[in-house]
């Protein structure tokens, strides 16, 4: 593999790892907004009962006002979720350029330079290095794909075990494999060493 094609996969793998930290920060926030609308999911049967206002159960305008408020609270940060999954989007395409760019690079090379499948002990073939940028690609799309459709179904209507599956699968991130994601960032260390 030459030179330049090496260091050029090398960049593509470090912006890789860039855009999975960048994506590891952004889950940490979603979860914690998974944890507000969890809150106030909580507090929503409670406040439809006017015997658990107290000395205020009498008084419908301070009633009405504190289940409006919590439903604001509610959409404001499912609106700020919504945000959150537009970063995923991004960070999904993001990856996906970079397998453009990989392609690209395989294209430049012409039929003969390719050598796409030719290992040389420990060291990735090109066609790995691509594959392995395609993975990490899919597995990030999948991923955002699923919480998107998780968040789509939250609502104030949303019982308390739906909302607890739907926190579960976002946090689990079931499509991120983290040994898998290690690995394949790992090929920038074994292409380093050529």
């Amino acid at each position: 593999m030459g030179e330049r094609v090496k260091l050029k996969y090398i960049q593509l793998y470090k912006k890789s790892s860039d855009i999975v930290d960048q994506w590891s920060g952004t889950q940490a926030l979603a979860l914690a907004l998974l944890g507000s609308c969890s809150s106030v999911l909580l507090r929503l049967p409670s406040l439809a009962r006017k015997e658990n206002f107290g000395p205020f159960q009498d008084t419908p305008q301070v009633v009405d006002a504190v289940r409006a408020k919590q439903m604001e609270a509610l959409e404001a940060t499912l609106q700020r979720l919504q945000q959150v999954l537009q970063s995923f989007q991004q960070y999904s395409n993001q990856l996906e350029k970079v397998v453009q760019d990989g392609r690209q690079l395989q294209q430049g090379l012409g039929e003969g330079g390719w050598g796409g499948a030719v290992r040389k002990g420990p060291v990735p073939a090109l066609g790995e290095c691509q594959e392995g940028l395609e993975d990490l690609w899919r597995m990030h799309r999948d991923e955002w794909l699923l919480k998107k459709a998780l968040v789509s179904i939250v609502g104030w209507d949303t019982t308390e075990a739906e909302f607890g599956q739907v926190q579960a699968l976002v946090g689990s991130q079931p499509n991120l494999d983290p040994s898998r994601i290690e690995a394949l960032l790992d090929l920038t260390r074994q292409m380093a060493t050529m």
